[in-house]
Formats: C-alpha cells, structure tokens, sequence
C-alpha cells in the first residue's frame, strides 16, 4: 500500500514538473500590431532565457527585421523576478515605417530557444515568429486615479512549487492593456523587487507566481507594501505613483 502511495505522488510530481517544461519567451505588446515608437516588453522564463535577457545586445543582439531595413533594439531596463524569470524593455533607436511588418529577432540563440522565440497562431494552431504591423502612435501618459484595492491572497502547493497570487482591485485605463512597473517590499526585511506587470482592461490585477515561476514569491504570514506606476507606450514613466498598499499572506484552509 505504501508503495502505491508512493507511485501515485511520484505521478503527480512528475506530470506537475512536465508542465514547467520549455516555456517560450512572453513578449509584449500580445497584438498583431506595433504602435511606431512602442517599447517591447520581452521576458524570459527560464534560465537559459534569464541569461540571453541578461546578455542582450552583448552577446545576444536583438533587432526589428522588415523587408526594407533592420532596427536595433536599445535595451532601456532590465528586472529581475523572484522566481526564474526576468525581463527586458526595449526601444527601437529610431522611427518605424507605419504599414511595414517587423520581425523580432535576437541573433546567437540556438535552435531550441528560436523555437521558443514565438506565438501561438489561434487560427493556424500553430507557433510562428513574432511579428507586427506598424501603426500610428497614439502616445499619452495616464495615471492612476485611484488607490488599488486589496482583494485576496491565495497560495497552493504543487509538484514543482508553489502557486501563489495577490489580487487587486485597479481602476480601469483606456487602453485595452497596460504596462505597471510596480516595487514590492517586504516589511520584515525591506527587500525591494522591481517588476513590470501587464494590466488587462476589465479584469483585476494579479501579481505572484505560477508553480514554474514568476515575478513575486510570497513568504506565508509575512507583510509586505507594494506600490504601482504606470508605464506608457513609449517607455516613459508617469511621475505620480499610486499609494502604497499593505497586506498580508494568509493562507486560506
């Protein structure tokens, strides 16, 4: 008997770990389209991929390819998440053609991780090189009008970690998504973590971890402060970051 028990939780670990394999690369904007002077938010979620991010432009050059020319991306910031995963903003270092499509590139990669340097084609069902049109800009700075609201902490146990996620109530843009830059502190140590997250229109702000990973791990029963500022389009900062806001991490039973 215990060796059936043994097998059936060597099963779940093992199916929790094939899970976490080979993740692609997350890049921003989701869209088929690229705003002319648009940032691109590209993050790594392995530790291959940490250290291409990290190399970017040194060993590792990455560049927009159209038909007509090829334009380098300048490396503006780069964030380190808690829990194998970092990220990288990137400028273009000059305008794009409106109506060109744009290949992303990042040259010296090997063939698995090139394969990895992609997006998942709904309607084909297939994976294919990122790509955009590129539109015009329709550049403005927001901010944020109103406090976040703490909703809930959730965190759960898996084969190859912990799941775990802060929800918030944030006030809506105008956009259909945004970029957040946002500081997390931990009241016991006053470790700071710096990480951008994506804000989809209409629904609520979740921040943490997926079993494989991700930007925050949460100690259980600690405090923690965290703050958020808005990022626009084209890199720039708003200078009116919203109030901090405490909270918890209470595991539910």
């Amino acid at each position: 008997m215990k060796k059936i028990f043994f097998f059936i939780l060597l099963s779940l670990s093992m199916n929790a770990f094939s899970k976490c394999k080979e993740p692609h690369f997350s890049i921003y904007p989701y869209s088929d389209n690229l705003p002319q002077n648009s940032l691109i938010l590209i993050q790594g979620n392995t530790n291959t991929q940490k250290e291409i991010i990290s190399l970017l432009n040194k060993d590792f050059p990455i560049y927009l390819k159209s038909n007509n020319e090829i334009v380098n991306l300048n490396v503006k910031e780069i964030f380190s998440g808690q829990s194998l995963t970092k990220q990288a903003i990137l400028i273009p270092e000059r305008k794009l053609i409106i109506g060109e499509e744009y290949e992303l590139i990042i040259e010296n990669i090997n063939s698995n991780e090139k394969e990895l340097l992609s997006k998942y084609n709904h309607d084909t069902k297939k994976f294919e090189s990122i790509k955009w049109i590129i539109t015009n800009s329709n550049h403005s700075i927001t901010r944020i009008k109103e406090k976040p609201e703490f909703l809930s902490f959730n965190s759960q146990s898996y084969g190859c970690g912990p799941s775990q996620n802060v929800n918030f109530k944030f006030p809506d843009s105008e956009s259909e998504s945004i970029i957040l830059k946002s500081e997390l502190i931990d009241l016991k140590t006053n470790i700071k973590t710096t990480y951008c997250i994506i804000k989809n229109k209409g629904e609520n702000l979740s921040i943490g971890r997926s079993m494989c990973g991700g930007e925050f791990y949460f100690n259980l029963n600690s405090f923690y402060k965290i703050r958020f500022n808005i990022i626009d389009d084209e890199g720039n900062e708003s200078k009116n970051w919203s109030e901090w806001i405490e909270f918890e991490t209470i595991k539910k039973r």
